[in-house]
């Protein structure tokens, strides 16, 4: 209401006011000669009042004036103070709609916030120096928890394993993270977890200080990472085999070139100097050139025939013929195929049965070729004199054969590795051993059969390398062969006895 308006009011209040003060006001009457119509006969009471005789009510015009202005100081005074409250009201009203707004807003926004806290997959809590005492859905799942008040009334420690992957126990180190984020207003850790069912997992955890209440506490955000570590740690494990093999093929480069070129250079020596000496050499002399030539030709035939297998069975495009055989016999074959070479050490080798007839389907040639390899092996690394153990056992479907020497053994950190290409045991490295692509040979064509090979150590000394092959083998080819082909190679469950199951892959 405008000040015009409060003082148009205060006005009309005072003439009301005015008109009922006069209308109520006492006084003696002026008798009028009723006889006598147009005289004025009055007379003045002890008030001064004047009354006419028809007893109206006559007041002094001083005291009428008077009751006048008291009556307009007073509506003054009530419609300055009703202004006042006027204005006193619409900004009290104005003031409560702003503040209305203001917290409609905050409610807004802690409905927000609050959303967020619940639907996030992380776990997110807060906590003080005393613990936690809030906490979102998600901490519950992560940390196996049935209730709110269960998790709350859990030390931060409580949920952690005894101690952290750096070997400090839980509780100190949780204590030293929490002081801090309080003292550097944040912290950022990888952390081992524990459920309450005990199950330990991998969690990136932020802690981050908060004001709330006038009081300083701890928003902890907490992430279950253990696909993240599992990644990690793959892609961690693959590189270090990748710096492996790296080092490994510089090894196996240093080394090949050293075998290539023996022999090779032996050729060369003994062709030029029986070039340059032909007419001066005897018929003896040349056929030892002749010989010596061709010992070191076939030296380094059986390295680039190495080379060659390793590299067709590591691209699965070996032929594999598969046959029933007998793997008693198929032993004595090649035990006596190695009597040159047992004889120059006086190495003897013994096979534990030779009378049991143990059929099995595999690639004669291939087998063959495995066992060669092993008891070269075993023999080259026996002392002089000494014995090499060959075990067949027959299994319910499977054979095993196990190759044992009394030699220098194998490292035990050295027992898996042997069996990659170029390696060599460290203990034979610098003695007879040749590139070390034998043992891996072995590997791929047991592995093509479905096998497989490992070494270990003889408590009395020296090592054994044994294989297993499946009775009825099955050419297991690698994901990079033709499907089409290796479809129709036929079923080799059941080879009859000579008969002959051809896979190639290609």
């Amino acid at each position: 209401m405008s000040i015009f308006h409060t003082w148009k009011l205060a006005g009309l209040i005072a003439v009301v006011l005015t008109v009922v003060v006069i209308v109520v006001a006492e006084g003696h009457p002026i008798r009028i000669d009723p006889a006598q119509p147009d005289s004025q006969q009055a007379y003045t009471d002890p008030s001064g009042s004047f009354r006419s005789s028809n007893s109206a009510s006559v007041v002094d015009p001083t005291v009428a004036y008077g009751i006048l202005a008291a009556s307009l100081l007073l509506a003054g005074t009530f419609a300055l103070i009703y202004h006042r409250l006027r204005r006193r009201i619409s900004t009290l009203q104005e003031t409560s709609a702003a503040q209305d707004a203001k917290y409609a807003g905050l409610r807004q926004s802690e409905a927000q916030y609050r959303t967020l806290f619940e639907s996030t997959t992380d776990a997110v809590m807060l906590l003080d120096q005393r613990g936690f005492f809030e906490c979102n859905e998600a901490t519950l799942r992560v940390f196996g928890c049935k209730t709110r008040d269960q998790f709350i009334a859990c030390h931060p420690s409580e949920l952690s394993t005894l101690t952290q992957p750096d070997g400090r126990d839980s509780r100190t180190a949780a204590d030293e993270r929490i002081q801090q984020a309080y003292r550097e207003g944040m912290a950022h850790f990888r952390w081992r977890h524990q459920r309450l069912n005990g199950n330990a997992f991998p969690a990136d955890v932020m802690l981050t200080r908060i004001d709330l209440e006038d009081r300083a506490v701890l928003l902890a955000l907490v992430r279950d990472i253990t696909e993240q570590k599992s990644t990690e740690d793959e892609l961690l494990a693959s590189m270090q085999q990748s710096r492996r093999a790296n080092a490994i093929k510089t090894m196996f480069l240093a080394n090949i070139s050293h075998e290539l070129r023996t022999p090779l250079h032996a050729i060369l020596s003994f062709g030029s100097l029986a070039t340059r000496k032909i007419d001066r050499l005897s018929n003896q002399e040349l056929l030892e050139y002749f010989r010596l030539i061709d010992e070191h030709g076939q030296e380094l035939l059986a390295l680039i025939d190495d080379l060659l297998d390793l590299s067709t069975l590591e691209a699965s495009r070996a032929e594999m013929v598969f046959r029933q055989v007998d793997m008693t016999s198929l032993l004595l074959n090649v035990i006596d195929e190695c009597q040159s070479e047992t004889m120059e050490k006086n190495v003897n080798i013994r096979l534990n049965d030779s009378d049991s007839t143990i059929p099995l389907v595999c690639d004669q040639a291939r087998v063959k070729q495995v066992i060669r390899n092993l008891l070269h092996n075993a023999v080259q690394f026996s002392h002089f004199g000494g014995t090499v153990q060959v075990v067949v056992t027959s299994e319910e479907d499977s054979v095993v054969v196990a190759v044992a020497d009394r030699g220098v053994g194998i490292p035990e950190d050295e027992l898996k590795t042997i069996f990659d290409k170029f390696v060599q045991s460290s203990k034979t490295r610098s003695g007879a051993g040749g590139t070390g692509l034998g043992l891996a040979i072995c590997r791929e064509i047991i592995l093509a059969h479905g096998g497989e090979i490992w070494a270990e150590n003889r408590p009395e000394g020296g090592a054994i390398v044994s294989f297993r092959l499946p009775k009825k083998s099955q050419f297991r080819p690698t994901l990079e062969c033709d499907v089409t082909t290796a479809a129709l190679t036929p079923p080799l469950n059941d080879v009859p006895p000579g008969d002959v199951a051809t896979s190639t892959v290609s």
